[in-house]
C-alpha cells in the first residue's frame, strides 16, 4: 500500500471513531396472513456537514457506496450492499481505536450473512436462509452494538433485548413453508433457470443484461428501419425519423464529403 492510501486510512480510521457508525437492523414483520418474518441490514454510516463534505466523496472514491443528504447541513456516505460493508469494515479495522469491539462484532455479522445463500426475493422468513443459532447470535450482535455509551447497557433495536429475543423465537416457531421452485424459460437466450416463489407472468429473463438485450432488440425492430447512404451506399439501420431527410449519411466522414 502507497504512502497516501496508508495516510488516508489512518486518518479515516479516527474520523470513523468519531463521526461513523457499524449499523446492524433487525426488522420482524407480520404479513396480512398472519405470518412473521425476519430481515437482517447491513451498513455502514459517515456523517458530516455539508460545508466539509469533500471526505464523503472521498471514502465513495475509495471505498464505493453513495453519498446522501438528509437535511440542508448534514450528509451521510453509506455503503450500498454487505459486500462494500465486510470490505470497509475488514479494511478500517486495523485503525480504529474506540470502536474496536463494535467492528469485530459487526465483521462477525457479514460473515454469517455474506456466507449465506439468496434463494429469492419472497422467500418466507426473510431474503436468505437464517437458522434460529444465527438469527439469535445476529439479535445480540445488534444489541451489543448499540450498547448506551455511558451506561454500557445493551440496547434493543426499537424493542427491550427480551422482547426482541422473544420475537424472533415467534418466528422459528412457525411451520416452515418451503419455497416453490419454478423453471423460467430465458425470453432472450432461451436459457432455463429458476425463480423462487415466482407469481409474475409474462416474459421473463435469466439475468439483466438479457432482460436489457431483449428490449433493445424490440425498440430496434418497432422503430428502426434500413436505409442507403447517400454517399458510399452502403446499406445500414437508422430510426424511422430519417426518412423524412432527402439524404441519409452512415458517418460523419460520408456526411463531409
Amino acid at each position: 500500500m502507497d504512502l497516501e492510501k496508508e495516510n488516508f486510512l489512518r486518518y479515516l480510521g479516527g474520523f470513523f471513531d468519531g463521526e461513523g457508525c457499524f449499523g446492524l437492523g433487525v426488522n420482524i414483520r407480520k404479513s396480512s396472513s398472519g405470518r412473521k418474518t425476519i430481515k437482517f441490514s447491513l451498513k455502514v454510516d459517515v456523517a458530516q456537514r455539508l460545508d466539509r463534505g469533500l471526505i464523503l466523496q472521498k471514502i465513495k472514491d475509495f471505498f464505493g457506496g453513495a453519498v446522501y443528504t438528509r437535511s440542508n447541513f448534514i450528509g451521510h456516505w453509506q455503503t450500498n450492499n454487505y459486500n462494500e460493508a465486510k470490505i470497509f469494515a475488514e479494511t478500517i479495522k486495523p485503525y480504529l481505536m474506540l470502536k474496536i469491539s463494535q467492528g469485530d462484532q459487526f465483521l462477525i455479522a457479514t460473515n454469517i450473512l455474506c456466507g449465506l445463500t439468496k434463494l429469492g426475493k419472497n422467500l418466507k422468513g426473510g431474503d436468505r436462509v437464517i437458522s434460529y443459532e444465527q438469527a439469535v447470535e445476529l439479535v445480540n450482535i445488534a444489541c451489543d452494538i448499540n450498547k448506551d455509551p455511558t451506561t454500557g447497557k445493551r440496547l434493543g433495536v426499537g424493542r427491550s433485548v427480551e422482547r426482541l429475543l422473544a420475537e424472533v423465537e415467534d418466528v422459528y416457531s412457525q411451520p416452515y413453508i418451503a419455497p416453490k421452485q419454478k423453471i423460467i424459460l430465458c425470453g432472450n437466450c432461451q436459457k432455463e433457470f429458476v425463480r423462487y416463489n415466482s407469481q409474475s407472468i409474462g416474459i421473463r429473463f435469466c439475468s439483466r443484461s438479457c432482460g436489457n438485450n431483449y428490449r433493445s432488440k424490440l425498440m430496434d425492430a418497432k422503430y428502426k428501419v434500413d436505409v442507403v447512404c447517400a454517399y458510399c451506399q452502403k446499406q445500414f439501420r437508422r430510426s424511422a425519423g430519417h426518412l423524412k431527410y432527402k439524404y441519409v449519411f452512415c458517418s460523419k466522414s460520408c456526411r463531409a464529403r
